[in-house]
């Protein structure tokens, strides 16, 4: 079950980042974004199916290593909150040390996830739509006639 679980997360993440580059990169509505993802990836080859198994298993893998990290972190001060003995100026400190490694792990899981998502354009091989002047994407009014 675990297994159709994992295959099941790959395949999806992999349909739904090609239909998402077809959206954006070509302006694609979902429902062709959608019935022209597969053949999106398998236009993209071996990387595709390459990049669609290491995302995940990199996402996965910092997910345990940042699980583990907390929990060696949290040991120290959990064990005194179950003594009941109360704070002081170490656990302080420890408290400081797991709050601002829990927020270089969350912005770390960040980065990882930008990786995954932004590469695919590469993977691919789209290009980004154009931001001159007559784009229908631009907002801003042009200065010069």
């Amino acid at each position: 079950l675990l297994g159709v679980l994992l295959a099941t997360v790959v395949i999806a993440g992999a349909w739904a980042a090609a239909a998402r580059v077809l959206i954006v990169a070509r302006r694609a509505s979902l429902r062709s974004a959608l019935s022209g993802a597969i053949p999106v990836l398998a236009g993209g080859g071996a990387a595709s199916a390459i990049h669609s198994v290491i995302a995940p298993t990199a996402r996965l893998a910092y997910l345990g290593v940042a699980t583990l990290m907390l929990g060696v972190l949290w040991a120290p001060i959990g064990a005194q909150l179950a003594s009941g003995a109360g704070f002081g100026a170490a656990q302080g400190a420890l408290l400081v040390g797991f709050v601002a490694t829990w927020l270089c792990l969350v912005l770390g899981g960040g980065a990882l996830h930008a990786w995954g998502s932004v590469s695919w354009r590469r993977v691919l091989a789209v290009r980004s739509p154009s931001l001159g002047r007559g784009d229908a994407l631009s907002k801003e009014t042009p200065s010069t006639p």
